[in-house]
Protein backbone atom coordinates (compact mmCIF):
# COMPACT_ATOMS: atom_id res chain seq x y z
CA UNK A 1 0.00 0.00 0.00
CA UNK A 2 1.67 3.67 -0.78
CA UNK A 3 1.75 6.56 1.19
CA UNK A 4 -1.71 8.33 -0.24
CA UNK A 5 -3.64 4.62 -0.13
CA UNK A 6 -2.38 4.34 3.57
CA UNK A 7 -3.36 8.44 4.20
CA UNK A 8 -6.87 8.02 2.95
CA UNK A 9 -7.85 4.87 4.51
CA UNK A 10 -6.83 6.29 7.79
CA UNK A 11 -8.82 9.85 7.31
CA UNK A 12 -11.94 7.40 6.47
CA UNK A 13 -11.69 5.69 9.36
CA UNK A 14 -10.99 8.92 11.10
CA UNK A 15 -14.29 10.04 10.04
CA UNK A 16 -16.29 7.12 10.65
CA UNK A 17 -14.98 7.08 14.07
CA UNK A 18 -15.00 10.56 14.79
CA UNK A 19 -19.17 10.58 14.20
CA UNK A 20 -19.30 7.91 16.77
CA UNK A 21 -17.31 9.11 19.71
CA UNK A 22 -17.49 12.68 20.40
CA UNK A 23 -15.07 14.72 21.76
CA UNK A 24 -15.58 16.85 25.17
CA UNK A 25 -15.06 20.63 24.61
CA UNK A 26 -15.43 23.35 27.16
CA UNK A 27 -18.06 25.22 26.96
CA UNK A 28 -17.24 27.82 29.71
CA UNK A 29 -17.19 31.32 28.81
CA UNK A 30 -14.04 32.30 29.43
CA UNK A 31 -12.47 28.72 29.91
CA UNK A 32 -8.89 29.47 31.02
CA UNK A 33 -7.84 25.64 31.62
CA UNK A 34 -7.47 24.79 27.72
CA UNK A 35 -9.03 21.62 28.33
CA UNK A 36 -10.45 21.36 24.90
CA UNK A 37 -7.06 22.37 23.60
CA UNK A 38 -5.34 19.90 24.76
CA UNK A 39 -7.90 17.32 23.88
CA UNK A 40 -7.43 18.28 20.08
CA UNK A 41 -3.72 18.16 20.42
CA UNK A 42 -3.97 14.71 21.99
CA UNK A 43 -6.56 13.41 19.04
CA UNK A 44 -4.24 14.68 16.55
CA UNK A 45 -0.93 13.38 18.06
CA UNK A 46 -2.66 10.05 17.97
CA UNK A 47 -3.47 9.84 14.34
CA UNK A 48 0.33 10.99 13.44
CA UNK A 49 1.49 8.01 15.19
CA UNK A 50 -1.50 6.00 13.74
CA UNK A 51 0.06 6.99 10.34
CA UNK A 52 3.23 6.66 10.96
CA UNK A 53 3.06 3.03 12.57
CA UNK A 54 0.95 1.77 9.55
CA UNK A 55 4.21 2.52 7.37
CA UNK A 56 5.79 -0.09 5.56
CA UNK A 57 8.75 -0.87 8.38
CA UNK A 58 11.17 -2.10 5.32
CA UNK A 59 10.99 1.18 3.36
CA UNK A 60 10.04 3.88 6.02
CA UNK A 61 11.40 2.57 9.38
CA UNK A 62 14.11 5.70 8.98
CA UNK A 63 11.70 8.59 8.18
CA UNK A 64 9.39 7.29 10.54
CA UNK A 65 12.61 6.92 14.01
CA UNK A 66 13.48 10.74 12.33
CA UNK A 67 9.84 12.34 12.41
CA UNK A 68 8.91 10.56 16.57
CA UNK A 69 12.38 12.36 17.22
CA UNK A 70 11.29 15.81 16.53
CA UNK A 71 9.48 17.73 19.40
CA UNK A 72 7.41 19.09 18.75
CA UNK A 73 5.77 16.37 16.20
CA UNK A 74 4.75 17.56 12.67
CA UNK A 75 1.32 18.15 12.09
CA UNK A 76 -0.21 15.10 10.32
CA UNK A 77 -0.40 16.75 7.39
CA UNK A 78 3.26 18.18 7.52
CA UNK A 79 3.96 14.07 8.09
CA UNK A 80 1.81 12.94 5.39
CA UNK A 81 3.94 15.28 3.12
CA UNK A 82 7.44 14.48 4.12
CA UNK A 83 6.50 10.69 3.94
CA UNK A 84 5.43 11.71 0.20
CA UNK A 85 8.32 13.33 -0.62
CA UNK A 86 10.35 10.22 0.38
CA UNK A 87 7.92 7.56 -1.54
CA UNK A 88 8.64 9.61 -4.49
CA UNK A 89 12.10 10.01 -3.83
CA UNK A 90 12.58 6.32 -3.42
CA UNK A 91 10.54 5.56 -6.39
CA UNK A 92 12.94 7.95 -8.77
CA UNK A 93 15.75 5.80 -7.45
CA UNK A 94 14.41 3.01 -8.63
CA UNK A 95 13.34 3.69 -11.65
CA UNK A 96 16.95 5.37 -12.61
CA UNK A 97 18.00 2.46 -11.52
CA UNK A 98 16.53 0.30 -13.55
CA UNK A 99 17.08 2.40 -16.73
CA UNK A 100 20.91 2.42 -15.31
CA UNK A 101 20.83 -1.42 -15.52
CA UNK A 102 18.91 -1.62 -18.96
CA UNK A 103 21.56 1.02 -20.65
CA UNK A 104 24.91 -1.06 -19.48
CA UNK A 105 23.14 -4.24 -20.89
CA UNK A 106 22.32 -2.35 -24.12
CA UNK A 107 25.95 -0.92 -23.68
CA UNK A 108 28.12 -4.21 -23.00
CA UNK A 109 25.66 -5.56 -26.16
CA UNK A 110 26.57 -3.11 -28.39
CA UNK A 111 30.24 -2.87 -27.71
CA UNK A 112 32.63 -3.46 -30.82
CA UNK A 113 33.98 -6.75 -30.62
CA UNK A 114 37.92 -6.84 -30.81
CA UNK A 115 39.70 -9.47 -33.01
CA UNK A 116 43.23 -9.68 -32.51
CA UNK A 117 45.19 -10.25 -35.16
CA UNK A 118 49.12 -10.32 -35.53
CA UNK A 119 50.44 -7.79 -32.84
CA UNK A 120 47.15 -5.09 -33.57
CA UNK A 121 44.01 -5.25 -32.67
CA UNK A 122 41.18 -4.49 -34.91
CA UNK A 123 37.64 -3.51 -34.29
CA UNK A 124 35.28 -5.58 -35.65
CA UNK A 125 31.63 -3.91 -35.96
Amino acid sequence: MDIGELYSKLVNLWIKLSNLIKILVCTCKGCKCGVASKLVAMYEDDKAHQFLMGLNDDAYSTTRSQILARDPLPSLERIYSITQQEENHKQIVINRDQHGESAMAFAIKEQPKMVEKGAWKICGR
